[in-house]
């Protein structure tokens, strides 16, 4: 049984985005919002349809995708010869040159190939076949700046061949030009804001600000500015059919959709180096208006009154050296009681054991990978006065 995006309209490819463990709801609800069709949740991966434009809408307005993936083949094969003639039948002129160059990354369940560089060698020879045939020459590897890059997935006896349209990661943003030693991930940041549901209309307060990813990734959430807008490069601008004019259309036409709105977001943390690694990023974003830096520690720093929405990523052993991990996440726990009344607090944490000992029942818990580490999101309200007194004034305001 085969399905092929070159046999079918072009207008419906057949396109996916990756991302981490815990994200995909943020994904696929990205997607409908920006007009994808027949979204699916998968495990790390939304699979989805539109045309070639969409998947430069994609790449650019997609804040919680680490990659989109454009499949162009998907068959059930018999045997290795079959997927070395299924991969040289395909027209691979369309995307690369003769003169050009490409590169594979291939996976395997183990089942069919026990060496997944095999496989990447036998799509090679097809490929490289291919062209020998049509144009007496045939485009070379090359891992770092390859026009085309070509994923090859083979799972019991189904093979998978797609695309990759993004290239480097999308969490690479453009706008990061220092960054501090164990940094946050801008995916990752900005699919925690979007959890929240924090509106603009409240403050947020990054006070472990690391080089100011919270801070960055609020700022253009809230201002509709294109998370790929600084991007210099997408994979598929290296491709023969690469549509510029178009690709340019759809950039402006996301541009156009930026707002200027005022914003209360303050970032701080109590080592110099990285306020000024933050002042930087936020610099190259453009965003100097609208985010506030200064070197404070977050235990000197208070809130009361009207909501505010409070982002951290506390160091833990696993990649920052942290001495007393229970004394220190005992201590934010603290803080948040006395100096953050008002606030929503959310806190993504490596070091679960640690985190117990926050000391304040979360009333959100969501599992997520902070890279490869597995993480707990959690939610505090930090109410003004009782949770009781809360929940009356709640009721009353409905009644």
């Amino acid at each position: 049984m085969e399905n092929s995006a070159l046999d079918k309209d072009f207008t419906q490819l057949e396109l996916s985005a990756s991302t981490y463990a815990g994200l995909e709801s943020v994904l696929a609800e990205e997607l409908r919002k920006l007009g994808a069709a027949d979204v699916k949740e998968r495990t790390r991966l939304v699979s989805f349809k539109g045309d070639m434009g969409f998947v430069f809408k994609a790449n650019l307005g997609l804040r919680t995708a680490l990659r989109v993936y454009h499949q162009i083949k998907r068959f059930q094969f018999n045997d290795k010869q079959h997927i070395y003639d299924t991969v040289k039948s395909i027209e691979w002129d369309q995307w690369l040159r003769s003169n050009g160059n490409f590169y594979i990354h291939s996976n395997s369940d183990g089942l069919a190939f026990n060496n997944s560089m095999y496989l990447a060698q036998l799509t090679k020879d097809a490929i490289a076949d291919f062209f020998k045939e049509k144009y007496k020459e045939r485009p070379s590897i090359n891992k770092e700046q390859a026009d085309v890059q070509i994923n090859i997935h083979v799972n019991k006896d189904y093979c998978t061949i797609s695309l990759d349209t993004s290239g480097e990661s999308l969490h690479k943003r453009g706008y990061r030009i220092e960054q501090v030693e164990a940094p946050m991930s801008e995916v990752l940041a900005a699919g925690i804001i979007k959890i929240s549901n924090w509106s603009h209309h409240f403050p947020v307060y990054d006070f472990m600000c690391g080089s100011g990813t919270f801070s960055i990734e609020a700022a253009l959430l809230a201002l509709n500015i294109p998370p790929g807008y600084f991007r210099k490069r997408f994979a598929f601008q290296g491709w023969r059919n690469y549509d510029e004019k178009l690709f340019e259309q759809i950039a402006e036409s996301l541009s156009k959709k930026i707002i200027d709105i005022p914003l209360t977001i303050k970032a701080a943390d109590k080592y110099a180096q990285n306020v000024e690694l933050a002042q930087e990023n936020i610099k190259e974003a453009g965003l100097e208006q609208f985010i506030k830096v200064e070197t404070k520690d977050f235990f000197h720093q208070r809130h009361s009154g009207q909501k505010a929405f409070l982002f951290i990523n506390p160091p833990y052993n696993e990649r920052l050296p942290l001495e007393d991990a229970v004394g220190f996440h005992k201590s934010i726990g603290d803080a948040l009681k006395t100096n953050f009344k008002g606030c929503e607090a959310w806190i993504i944490t490596g070091n679960l054991d640690a985190a117990k000992h926050i000391g304040l029942r979360p009333h959100r818990k969501i599992d997520l990978f902070n890279g490869p580490i597995p993480s707990k999101l959690l939610a505090f309200q930090m109410y003004e006065g009782t949770k009781k007194i809360h929940k009356l004034e709640n009721k009353e305001e409905e009644n």
